[in-house]
């Protein structure tokens, strides 16, 4: 399986660092770039990668991933809670 990341720093179209048609998973810092991983086998790519990588970049445990669903209420609250945590690494704040 394809260990490498690709550097997206400076490219202006991710589709000409990414082979047609691969499923990929890409994390972008702010706009300076970030990187790119293909996928080559989606079966065993862990479907809570995102979530782990999210969780390392916060310093926060990635359990979300194995809690069960709950109500609209509560997910919403978690969603509060989730944004109050992330709300000082939001770059597109800057945007405004």
């Amino acid at each position: 399986q394809n260990k490498a990341l690709i550097d997206t720093r400076g490219v202006r179209k991710l589709g000409s660092k990414i082979p047609k048609h691969m499923p990929y998973f890409s994390v972008e810092f702010g706009l300076q770039g970030g990187f790119a991983h293909v996928i080559e086998n989606e079966r065993k790519f862990p479907k809570s990668f995102g979530f782990d990588i999210l969780a390392g970049i916060l310093g926060v445990q990635a359990n979300i991933v194995a809690r069960e669903r709950n109500t609209i209420d509560h997910e919403r609250k978690l969603s509060q809670g989730f944004q109050a945590t992330f709300a000082p690494f939001d770059w597109t704040k800057a945007l405004q």
